[in-house]
């Protein structure tokens, strides 16, 4: 049954890395490499990936969006690489149960839980707080949209930024 759900989970990702960038060049009218290499960055420097696509002139939608759709992909790929750990090592069932316990325990992740993932993803990125999230038990509904929440945030900020860079030097 889970591994179902790991299978799923896996096919989205890769939907979402592979299929957005090509449809974003299509709407967009920007080349398709261009959008790739975008995405490629993205698995590099996370929402800073921004920044490049910015500066190499291309529409600001495409970049937010090719940004956090590869970002959700990754996120989506680590919970279904940990779930098909987890069901085929007990000593990863094992560690995932520990830490979830010693957790609920704990001031902080009872009192913001997974809100704490927003500013998670601007300082540790979602190599990080995906199998953190993971790791203690968070909710999937609620983890998910906060991690993207927090890559959306970098990634406005970082365009942002770079465009006001260009405003200061033209």
């Amino acid at each position: 049954m889970r591994y179902s759900r790991s299978l799923v989970l896996l096919a989205a990702a890769l939907g979402l890395v592979l299929l957005t960038p090509a449809v974003l060049a299509l709407v967009f009218g920007m080349p398709v490499s261009s959008v790739y290499g975008l995405a490629a960055a993205t698995f590099v420097i996370e929402y800073g990936a921004a920044g490049a696509g910015i500066a190499l002139g291309m529409h600001p939608a495409a970049v937010f969006a090719a940004v956090n759709a590869v970002s959700l992909g990754i996120v989506l790929a680590s919970y279904a690489c940990l779930d098909a750990m987890a069901d085929r090592s007990l000593r990863m069932q094992s560690f995932a149960q520990r830490m979830a316990e010693k957790c609920c325990h704990s001031r902080w992740t009872s009192t913001y839980g997974p809100l704490a993932l927003v500013p998670g993803m601007l300082v540790l990125g979602f190599y990080v707080c995906a199998p953190a999230a993971w790791c203690l038990g968070w909710s999937r509904s609620r983890a998910i949209p906060a991690m993207i929440a927090g890559e959306s945030i970098g990634t406005l900020v970082t365009m942002a930024a770079v465009e006001g860079l260009f405003t200061l030097a033209g």
